[in-house]
């Protein structure tokens, strides 16, 4: 394993109804064209810290990594008139995967594996 690199930095996506979802965010700037980005989703009731010591490692390889909050969870939004629907976690992600902007591989536990398997669907094979 390589030495640590880079703590993650907190930032914010839009979600469905510009709703606000907080990730934490390593080695931003990692444009190895063949590898992907990676996106960690968590379970039900669970936050993005979930995914720290993963993330650490995982960007300690040298990978992209956002491991994001659901709304509803941690610190991102609460969701209006409480949509939080499988269908509107995975818009919410195929946002994110859009403003990561490049080949994204989700990773999910629980709902964020669910939410993970919609988006894969949704997505297809070059989301």
């Amino acid at each position: 394993m390589r030495e640590h690199r880079e703590q993650p930095r907190t930032v914010e996506f839009s979600g469905v109804g510009e709703i606000t979802l907080v990730a934490d965010e390593w080695n931003r700037g990692a444009e190895a064209a063949d590898r992907p980005s990676i996106l960690m989703l968590h379970g039900g009731g669970q936050n993005r810290f979930s995914w720290k010591k993963t993330g650490q490692i995982l960007a300690n390889e040298g990978f992209h990594v956002v491991a994001l909050d659901t709304r509803g969870h941690g610190d991102s939004d609460r969701a209006p008139a409480a949509d939080y629907a499988v269908e509107t976690l995975t818009e919410d992600v195929l946002q994110v995967m859009d403003a990561i902007g490049r080949h994204v591989v989700v990773i999910g536990a629980s709902m964020g594996g669910l939410t993970g398997i919609l988006v894969a669907d949704a997505a297809g094979p070059n989301g």
